[in-house]
């Protein structure tokens, strides 16, 4: 077996057996959910060598707008998501985005629990980085967070597999309180990734 996927199991056993998040979301593919009227997001990743910073806003009802910094390239790209359809047991939650900075993207996503409580599919598809399209599944591991003999908090944990239109990413989250969540990733079983994140509700 590939020294590198052995290598890269390794690390997902790892962190799995230390926690990650009981939030599910997928690691770059867009969803269909947006923040809350007043909630913000900022966030740090790592991801396919490149660093980002990231504020991300909750303007009104499923409505999100935000912001990214692409450290490397000292570019900044701005974002927005609208909801179209809020997901429920029958039907999947839908929204249209928008990215705009040196280039425009535009995409449309849908979302959606696939039978099992906590797993849920995502799919994008659009124009710019989204014309490849991209696809993942997000499952809750533990979703509450849990005490040990020895008074330490697990986090709440969750596992992500996606296609991210150049290729294949797996990643595990931590979410330590619900204002803060971090993740490890490994992009294509030879690329680390992390993210930290912290929300704030005004």
């Amino acid at each position: 077996m590939n020294r590198n996927l052995v290598f890269a199991f390794i690390i997902l056993f790892m962190v799995v057996s230390c926690g990650a998040s009981g939030n599910a979301r997928v690691l770059v593919v867009p969803t269909a959910d947006t923040l809350r009227p007043g909630q913000t997001n900022l966030g740090y990743y790592l991801h396919r060598q490149s660093h980002y910073l990231e504020a991300n806003f909750g303007i009104v009802d499923g409505l999100s707008m935000g912001v990214t910094g692409i450290v490397r390239d000292v570019q900044f790209r701005g974002n927005a998501r609208l909801r179209i359809l809020e997901e429920s047991v029958q039907m999947p939650g839908i929204a249209v985005g928008m990215e705009f900075g040196s280039k425009v993207s535009l995409y449309g996503t849908v979302s959606k629990q696939l039978g099992a409580a906590g797993v849920r599919g995502h799919l994008a598809f659009g124009s710019g980085r989204y014309s490849k399209g991209m696809a993942g599944v997000s499952a809750v591991i533990n979703p509450v967070q849990v005490k040990t003999a020895g008074g330490y908090q697990m986090p709440s944990m969750s596992i992500a597999l996606e296609y991210d239109g150049t290729g294949l990413n797996a990643g595990l989250m931590a979410q330590f309180s619900p204002q803060f969540s971090a993740h490890l990733a490994v992009s294509d079983f030879r690329e680390l990734g992390l993210g930290l994140n912290y929300r704030i509700g005004f």
